[in-house]
């Protein structure tokens, strides 16, 4: 385990995380940012600046509680879209379709 990542599970015990992961689950009204269902046990709080140096800076605009399968999907998606930004266009041409078959 790296420094950062001991440093950042460390946080996640804190009092000051814990509190802090309570009101955003509070101010989104206990839904999944992306998806707007019910939050899960282990639903994940996203935050969206990745350098580990900013992990304990708890400005709100920067988290977002989302459940865990659309965590890992934000994070499995994020590099092709820093890469090229169409890739959302071609996820949505695929569910639309999807859509189109499946109703």
């Amino acid at each position: 385990m790296t420094e950062n990542e001991k440093k950042k599970k460390k946080f996640r015990q804190s009092k000051k995380w814990k509190d802090f992961r309570h009101s955003l689950n509070v101010k989104q009204n206990g839904v999944c940012y992306i998806t707007k269902s019910k939050l899960r046990k282990l639903s994940a709080v996203h935050h969206m600046d990745l350098n580990p140096e900013n992990y304990d800076d708890l400005n709100e605009e920067n988290f977002v509680f989302v459940l865990h399968s659309v965590h890992e999907t934000i994070h499995t998606l994020y590099p092709y879209y820093k890469k090229d930004p169409t890739v959302l266009e071609r996820l949505k041409t695929v569910l639309d379709k999807m859509v189109e078959l499946n109703s």
